[in-house]
């Protein structure tokens, strides 16, 4: 396959990755070996293949040559991934809450260690932003999965709206 980095949806395998799952918002990103983190609350959820919940359904791979060196770190990989695992360490001890301390800023935090395309003011909003316009769905089956539930909820609406108002 060549470069062991290189990202492979198809075995749910993502390198200096950022990820989202739109329906319900969450983002994780990922180390050069491949590892999720993503903050859940009192922990981080770490592994390969899936988040807290569940498969990566959205990502955008990163431009190593967008990692700024952190202090003594050089090498823009050991950088990106100090920067993750600071940034985890971090929010192991946080509590998470919806508006103020969740994924989003955990992921920030370590966009902004790494000042991320020459930025160190990376917040939810940016992120999100960033992520809506660099991302691609891993495939057709993950991008009705992100998507299903709204749309089923949005034509349930709209199917009982017309029927109330038809009677």
């Amino acid at each position: 396959m060549g470069d062991e980095r290189e990202v492979d949806p198809k075995r749910d395998h993502y390198h200096f990755a950022l990820w989202l799952i739109p329906f319900i918002g969450h983002t994780g990103i990922v180390t050069s070996a491949g590892e999720i983190n993503d903050f859940l609350g009192l922990y981080i959820n770490r592994s390969h293949t899936r988040t807290g919940f569940g498969p990566v359904l959205k990502y955008a791979v990163s431009n190593i040559n967008c990692i700024y060196p952190l202090g003594h770190l050089s090498d823009p990989v050991a950088t990106w991934d100090n920067a993750i695992v600071t940034a985890s360490e971090e929010y192991s001890h946080t509590m998470h809450n919806l508006i103020t301390n969740n994924c989003h800023h955990h992921v920030s935090r370590a966009l902004n260690l790494i000042q991320f395309e020459g930025r160190s003011n990376w917040g939810p909003v940016s992120l999100v932003w960033y992520l809506a316009w660099h991302s691609k769905f891993v495939s057709w089956q993950r991008c009705a999965m992100a998507w299903g539930p709204f749309l089923f909820f949005v034509i349930t609406i709209l199917f009982i709206v017309i029927l109330v108002e038809t009677l």
